[in-house]
């Protein structure tokens, strides 16, 4: 054998390897150390856990394979520019009147277009007085309109092209991040969100149980309230934090009526601070101790369960802070874990804060530092009453809150007037960047949302999914096996050489789907049914050219080296237009549609190496050494 087909072959027994250990966790389970049994005693994992930190990835099954709930979303962005241009209308008349003493009549024209909705027309009390909404005032005011026409006392002005567009792209990722946030609040580890056209969204939760679908969907159908407070940091909240603390549950003195599975979660009690990895234990140890003077929030953070203290880590990527935050504390052995998901109690005054709905927008920004900020704009009907919070709390934390979680509290370092806020994270790189983009992300959740208006939703049961998975299972097994048996008959050994490819090429697939955490659908199982053939055919053209060599009386060798030559750019050319069908299919379509592609694309790259590769080398190590083989069995 050459050393370039002992590379080859090592390399095939490599991926072989790897594929199968990927496929491990899916087939036997991971199974969770410490779980019990029905009858109440431990029972131990299926893998080792040095295993499954190394291949912890299992296949996921889509929506229409183990059941759950798909909803389908119109995210209302013509009703979010309305509300837009009535508060820009609003914001204008507030504006001239305190900068100029000018009374004027602000009112949005309407209409069914965008251009339409956004147009505003400002009648002036006289023609003179057009002149101060000049060029500087709409720089500083109305960044995103600019003055189509001026005629007598009237000043109609139009919001821009590009800023329309650009509001549309943020109220889709907007509500996207909505949802997202309601999901994760309950935890569906392998759900999906999908734009579907311009202003539909389509969500899939697989795996709920049937009892839970109402919960699910009535959580996914609160948008979020945007607020902020002030934390209490007299000695009251000292006195509050001694007292909670002294309530946090031991284990061997355990709580009546407290779920005994929280025993494994830890508490980290301190004299301004309170820190666990279970929010259930935070809301038992308050319960009835928050007087009608405060309230309570709860920042999500990410702890090392063996550090006593629970100081926060803040140099995980956003991937790994996405995937931490979908995984539920039942399945985390906090005996082992090294990061797990957190929350850190918050004691806020309850009249001192604001409601953050007049926000009217939030960016990323740099300082003279080039160090990452977060800005905010409130609204002139909310400008003053910040500025006048900001001054009497001034040097204090204000929490910045959706609901009851907290997601940042800067310190108000002096008054700020004028509802131009910014926000300094006083350090520099990709984690204060990250910050920066996550603080904006929370912000806008405030500023005029958009409208989700619930088009269509539906419920799969896991009958259903069980008789999927099972059909799926008969399709791909019979459409296998006929195709085995049929090269084998007609091709005789050759056949076999190419049943094996076909057994790799399933196998390197599905390894795929897993490694690149693709979800399988029934579209997906149709891929692969799809490209099994699509193997077929390329070791059919080879054979096919092999046996007309052999015809004209070419030697076994030069048979076979000729039959994959002249067959290889008829199935480069087949597998590469079927790529970009798959590349197309991803691009432009969504949910099935794009499973298939994926799984016809991975089939794609997997079907061209066991043709090519895979085959050529066992031939190679049959026919390509030795005395030269006078008949072939093909």
């Amino acid at each position: 054998m050459s050393d370039r087909n002992k590379f080859r072959a090592l390399a095939l027994i490599v991926l072989m390897a790897v594929s199968a250990l990927m496929l491990v966790p899916t087939i036997v389970g991971v199974g969770d150390k410490g779980a019990k049994a029905p009858e109440g005693e431990e029972v131990e994992p299926v893998l080792p856990e040095w295993y499954t930190k190394i291949f912890s990835k299992k296949m996921i099954l889509g929506l229409d394979l183990q059941g759950g709930i798909h909803l389908q979303y119109k995210v209302d962005v013509d009703e979010a520019l309305r509300r837009k241009a009535l508060q820009t209308a609003g914001n204008i008349e507030a504006r001239l009147e305190k900068d100029h003493k000018l009374k004027v009549d602000a009112k949005p024209q309407g209409g069914k277009t965008a251009d339409e909705v956004t147009t505003i027309d400002v009648t002036f009390p006289d023609a003179d007085s057009t002149g101060k909404m000049d060029v500087e005032f709409m720089r500083t005011n109305l960044q995103d309109y600019e003055i189509a026409s001026i005629e007598d006392t009237v000043v109609n002005i139009v919001m821009r092209t590009e800023a329309i567009q650009l509001f549309r792209e943020s109220a889709l990722d907007q509500a996207i991040e909505t949802i997202e946030r309601r999901i994760n609040a309950f935890g569906v580890a392998e759900s999906s969100i999908s734009k579907r056209g311009e202003s539909e969204l389509v969500v899939q939760l697989p795996g709920i149980k049937e009892e839970d679908f109402a919960v699910a969907k009535e959580k996914l159908a609160q948008t979020g309230q945007l607020h902020f407070q002030i934390v209490d940091r007299s000695e009251k909240r000292e006195a509050f934090y001694k007292t909670v603390n002294a309530r946090a549950p031991k284990a061997d003195a355990w709580p009546e009526g407290l779920d005994e599975s929280l025993k494994k979660h830890k508490v980290a009690t301190g004299p301004s601070s309170l820190r666990s990895t279970s929010r259930e234990l935070l809301e038992h140890m308050v319960e009835g101790h928050v007087d009608d003077d405060h309230v309570i929030g709860f920042e999500q953070i990410f702890v090392n369960p063996q550090d006593a203290s629970l100081q926060p880590i803040n140099n995980l990527s956003a991937e790994q802070e996405k995937l931490l935050r979908k995984v539920g504390g039942e399945e985390i052995d906090m005996s082992s874990a090294t990061v797990v998901k957190g929350f850190e109690l918050y004691y806020m005054y309850r009249k001192a804060g604001m409601s953050g709905e007049n926000v009217e927008d939030a960016s990323v920004g740099y300082d003279q530092f080039n160090r990452p900020e977060a800005y905010m704009r409130f609204a002139q009907v909310d400008a003053d009453k910040f500025f006048e919070m900001t001054k009497e709390y001034t040097s204090e934390l204000m929490a910045i809150m959706i609901d009851e979680m907290v997601y940042s509290a800067p310190r108000i370092k002096e008054p700020i007037p004028g509802g131009r806020v910014r926000i300094e994270l006083g350090s520099a790189g990709n984690q204060a960047l990250k910050e920066a983009n996550a603080l904006v992300a929370v912000l806008k959740s405030g500023a005029l949302q958009a409208p989700l208006r619930k088009q269509y939703d539906s419920q799969v049961g896991p009958t259903l999914g069980s008789d999927s998975v099972q059909a799926g299972k008969i399709s791909i097994l019979v459409g296998f096996f006929l195709v085995v048996i049929f090269m084998a008959i007609y091709y005789k050994f050759a056949g076999m050489v190419a049943n094996t490819a076909l057994f790799l090429n399933v196998l390197f697939v599905l390894a795929g789907l897993t490694a690149f955490g693709a979800t399988l659908t029934l579209p997906g199982i149709a891929g692969i049914v799809l490209t099994v053939g699509m193997a077929v055919d390329a070791n059919v053209l080879i054979f096919e050219r092999i046996r007309e060599e052999l015809r004209v009386g070419q030697s076994v060798r030069r048979a076979i080296d000729a039959g994959y030559e002249k067959a290889f750019s008829a199935i480069v050319d087949a597998n590469v237009t079927t790529g970009i069908a798959a590349v197309v299919l991803y691009q432009f379509g969504s949910g099935p549609i794009r499973g298939f592609a994926v799984t016809l694309g991975i089939g794609i790259i997997a079907s061209m190496y066991t043709a090519l590769v895979v085959t050529r080398l066992i031939f190679d190590r049959f026919y390509g050494r030795g005395e030269e083989a006078t008949r072939m069995s093909i």
